[in-house]
């Protein structure tokens, strides 16, 4: 993972008419993380995360290189077409958080 990362966002999926899993394949089918990196340059790092506790609960998780590339997204026309392609193939409640970065950890290679 590149460590300029300043912005995370955290998209939690929680699906109500089929499992995480089912509604995180058709996200990522989709392509919608890979389109997000090849469309936002300060996009730093994607990962779609699967509840072990919850298992109508999926997170999509986001570093960007600060807040304003993380706005760019907000905005892209892209992002609104993704948003269109997926309406109705699964019925999901969605919740958005963001966080800056504060304290980073990276152990070194051994």
């Amino acid at each position: 993972m590149k460590n300029n990362i300043q912005f995370w966002s955290f998209l939690e999926i929680k699906a109500l008419d089929s499992t995480a899993e089912e509604a995180a394949a058709i996200h990522t089918n989709r392509r919608c993380v890979e389109e997000c990196a090849e469309t936002i340059a300060g996009f730093r790092y994607g990962e779609t995360l699967i509840s072990v506790d919850d298992p109508s609960l999926a997170t999509v998780v986001c570093g960007w290189a600060d807040k304003t590339a993380y706005e760019e997204w907000q905005q892209s026309p892209v992002r609104e077409k993704q948003l269109q392609d997926l309406v109705g193939q699964v019925k999901v409640e969605t919740k958005e958080h963001t966080f800056k970065s504060f304290h980073k950890v990276i152990p070194s290679t051994k």
